[in-house]
């Protein structure tokens, strides 16, 4: 039987903190956030105590910025793992497969769940908010706070638990502001040099987080960069020069990056056989659609379903 690809919502997530019997979860102001109508688009939440030590693979349809307070686990973020600790802070975006594992008994984390629409009323120049909510354009996701930083990010933390308890008139905007600033400091610490305001403003930048954007939209239907630069309205040939100049990769080669994290979480967390993968990919066949693959893993995607011990089907 097949097993449906689950992404969660912001109120899904919620539950899914609930619902673990081992866990304490502090989910502040909740009645209040659902008659005003934000539960859909921000939540912040504490967890602590004993986790499970291993967590199923899963999406969100939202951004999930996590501070570990205590304790420490691995995440594994589009297959790749990275351990974090006290002190750690990392950003999970929107469509990216992701769990958690080998976590603490001590653990403890402050996590700010939030639509990119929730920060959308405030008045950025265009292509910051696109920039800020970038986990490539940080490096690797996970960051390591030193002290006083991490001292700076509780304090912050703290300040946005607040006014989500106080639910006023004036407690979105200020969560807003706030949330803003944190992604700044991300961004601060996750950089190797500082990031210019001009970068902001560039059409190029723009034009490439625009094509991206439409990458993460239409993969499995659109393949060419030439269909791509149709939709954006330059030239095929201006676009790819343009992508290898931002990013340092081809524009073909974000296409198909896109695509062979998509068949990672398939072969791995799905039943969904070889076959069935290549057809929902939009592969002509399972050879051409294999071919593909191992030319990024470097193996056979039926070495992925030999070996791969499937996780209990989502509810």
């Amino acid at each position: 039987m097949q097993r449906r690809v689950k992404v969660w919502s912001i109120e899904e997530s919620i539950q899914h903190y609930l619902l673990q019997s081992s866990a304490t979860v502090k989910q502040v102001g909740t009645a209040r956030q659902h008659t005003q109508g934000h539960n859909n688009h921000f939540a912040f939440i504490g967890v602590e105590g004993p986790q499970e030590a291993d967590t199923e693979a899963f999406k969100n349809d939202h951004y999930t910025l996590a501070l570990c307070m205590q304790g420490s686990g691995m995440l594994t973020l589009d297959a790749a793992d990275f351990a974090f600790q006290q002190g750690s802070v990392f950003l999970v975006p929107p469509q990216h497969t992701h769990s958690y594992r080998q976590l603490t008994n001590q653990l403890q984390m402050y996590c700010i769940l939030f639509s990119k629409e929730f920060l959308n009323e405030i008045a950025l120049k265009e292509g910051v908010l696109e920039q800020l909510l970038e986990v490539e354009s940080t490096g690797a996701p996970v960051h390591h706070l030193p002290s006083d930083s991490f001292m700076v990010w509780k304090a912050m933390c703290k300040l946005i638990d607040y006014q989500y308890r106080k639910q006023d008139s004036f407690s979105l905007p200020i969560i807003r502001l706030k949330l803003v600033e944190l992604l700044y400091e991300l961004q601060r610490v996750g950089a190797t040099e500082t990031v210019q305001p001009a970068r902001y403003l560039s059409r190029s930048h723009q034009l490439v987080n625009d094509y991206h954007k439409l990458v993460e939209e239409q993969f499995q239907q659109l393949r060419t960069v030439q269909e791509y630069a149709g939709l954006l309205h330059v030239s095929p040939k201006y676009l790819s020069e343009l992508v290898k100049s931002e990013t340092g990769e081809t524009a073909l080669h974000v296409i198909h990056r896109r695509i062979y994290r998509e068949a990672q979480y398939l072969l791995h967390y799905t039943q969904l056989t070889i076959k069935a993968v290549a057809d929902q990919l939009n592969f002509d066949t399972p050879s051409h659609f294999s071919r593909f693959f191992k030319q990024f893993a470097g193996y056979n995607p039926s070495e992925v379903k030999k070996e791969t011990l499937l996780p209990a089907a989502v509810q």
